[in-house]
Formats: C-alpha cells, sequence, structure tokens
C-alpha cells in the first residue's frame, strides 16, 4: 500500500509539473504575456448531443424537441460551431450551462480568452442574437 501511495504522489507531482509548465509556456516567457482578446460568432450548441452527431446543433434533437435547452440546464457543458458550420468542432463556453440553455440552437457572439490550445473560450461577455438581427446580453451566473 506505502509503494502504491508513493508512485500515485510522484506521478502527481509529475503531472501538476507539466500543467505548470504548459501553463507557463502558453502564456509566454516568465508567465508575463496576457493572451489576447477574441471575439467568435457562431451556434450555441450543447456538447454532449453535438458529440454525438453533427445533426444535433439546433434546440431539438430527433424526436426530442428541447433537448439543447435540456442538456445545458443539467450542466452540459454548451460550445459555440464557429459561423454554425455543421460538424466543425464545438469551442466550448468555460462558464454555467444553465445560463445558456434558453439560448441552445441560436446564434450567439462570444468575447474573451482562448485556452486549451483553442479548443475553449474563457468568456467575458456572451450575447444571443434575435430574429431581427439584434444583440442581447446574456447574463451568466457564476458563484464569483
Amino acid at each position: 500500500m506505502q509503494r502504491s501511495t508513493g508512485i500515485l504522489a510522484l506521478a502527481v507531482t509529475f503531472l501538476a509539473a507539466g500543467v505548470g509548465a504548459r501553463t507557463m509556456a502558453e502564456a509566454g516567457a516568465g508567465g508575463a504575456k496576457k493572451p489576447a482578446a477574441v471575439t467568435i460568432t457562431g451556434t450555441l450548441v450543447d456538447t454532449r448531443c453535438y458529440s454525438m452527431s453533427a445533426e444535433n446543433m439546433g434546440n431539438d434533437h430527433g424526436d426530442m424537441p428541447g433537448c439543447g435547452a435540456a442538456c445545458a440546464a443539467s450542466g452540459i457543458p454548451v460550445g459555440i460551431v464557429k459561423d454554425g458550420k455543421k460538424g466543425d468542432p464545438a469551442i466550448i463556453l468555460l462558464a454555467p450551462a444553465k445560463s445558456f440553455a434558453a439560448e441552445v440552437g441560436k446564434t450567439v457572439r462570444a468575447s474573451g480568452t482562448y485556452v486549451w490550445h483553442n479548443a475553449a473560450l474563457r468568456p467575458d461577455k456572451v450575447e444571443v442574437q434575435d430574429g431581427k438581427g439584434n444583440w442581447t446580453e446574456i447574463v451568466i451566473k457564476t458563484m464569483m
């Protein structure tokens, strides 16, 4: 038991060192360089259903109306498919999915910082477009 605990502790130490080094490298020399802010526009999707089929890009999935909103309301992360190109990867929004449940399947515009080699976005602001082309900010409910 002691040997396996020691091996586990060693593995966690190496993992933490690697993550720290990678984070520093992504941030720039010395960690002082701040990543540039970006703005992306696309279709808001629930990541679970969209990962199973690109056809699950809207809110209604097959014979399950409101599926996307239900997934987001239950906490499944949401993402943005840039420019609404079905089949393209979804950029995960690092924010509480429940804040976006009513907007799944709609066109959104998010401003923030890319992380994890542009696989996710830490948003500062997210807006949804209505049928007339007007943008309304979505209130992101956080614990902090």
